[in-house]
């Protein structure tokens, strides 16, 4: 077993670079050097394992589980809010990835989702979105892939940086209520999700261990932002306020995990604000009870 390939690009057939064994876009083994004398070999038994793939605003999910029910109608609770941002046609400038974070991927998806925290450890930084505006206007469905909340703004166009405004084109199609506020959204178990009136922004998780993950973070644009000579200069502003974000985060999980390892570490009760907690712990659940061994 090996890595056929890594990176992106376009080919029509992919080449394990060890052997030299060709297969195709549909996983078949196409070629197999030097396996004329092996007996009872038949390519037919050797390709790729198959995956259910499927895309979804513009992220390509994978299932190992080929049978899987599909992934749309699991994210209907969630679907309304995006409509107006256009996705199909937004566009992302690039990623970057924070690596060997020491902290679990639930852990994360609390973090990312949890209201309770959100002017409390980020004081200041967003007065503008204050917890008690947090709001989870569709109830939990168990058949659901999806737990999210919306997050109110004091003002109109509110924007996670300095100067607590938009500072890059909102979106056109947006109601004055949908520039009103945020969206948090967790599609486990790797993807986190959200929105504002000039952008929307991504996590994309990859445990790396039991208490170790990598975070790939990115940024979606209406595309007349990128239109703007001055879109890099805007960009730099934006992912500055992002950044006091993310590093008070980053302290905040890092204890939080140091403190799940303790036995003596005293377990507290769950605010209203924190509803998409519980909805994430009830999706967690069916799949804990599922692979329980009987």
């Amino acid at each position: 077993a090996m890595q056929v390939c890594e990176g992106e690009g376009n080919s029509s057939t992919f080449k394990c670079p060890y052997h030299h064994w060709i297969f195709g876009q549909d996983g078949r083994l196409l070629g197999a050097p030097a396996m004329e004398r092996t007996e009872g070999f038949d390519k037919a038994d050797y390709g790729l394992p198959p995956l259910a793939v499927e895309e979804w605003q513009g992220f390509i999910f994978v299932n190992f589980d080929v049978d899987a029910a599909p992934l749309a109608p699991k994210m209907s609770r969630y679907e309304p809010y995006l409509e107006n941002y256009d996705l199909a046609n937004a566009v992302c400038p690039g990623t970057f990835t924070l690596e060997n974070l020491p902290w679990n991927w639930k852990v994360m998806f609390e973090n990312f989702n949890d209201g309770y925290h959100a002017n409390r450890l980020h004081q200041f930084v967003q007065d503008f979105c204050p917890s008690h505006m947090s709001e989870f206007p569709v109830p939990w469905d168990d058949d659901s892939g999806v737990m999210f909340r919306t997050a109110g703004y004091t003002h109109i166009d509110g924007g996670i940086n300095a100067t607590h405004r938009v500072i890059m084109p909102v979106f056109p199609d947006l109601t004055e209520v949908e520039r009103s506020r945020s969206t948090f959204a967790l599609i486990p178990p790797l993807l986190c999700f959200g929105t504002a009136a000039d952008q929307c922004f991504f996590f994309i998780i990859r445990p790396t261990g039991p208490e170790t993950i990598d975070a790939e973070i990115g940024y979606i644009f209406h595309p007349s932002a990128l239109d703007d000579p001055l879109f890099d200069a805007k960009m730099e502003l934006s992912d500055a306020g992002v950044q006091v974000f993310v590093q008070q985060d980053q302290d905040a999980t890092m204890k939080v995990q140091r403190g799940l390892r303790s036995r003596y570490a005293p377990r507290g009760r769950y605010s209203w604000q924190e509803e998409s907690h519980v909805q994430f712990n009830r999706w967690l659940v069916q799949r804990y009870r599922a692979a329980w061994p009987e």
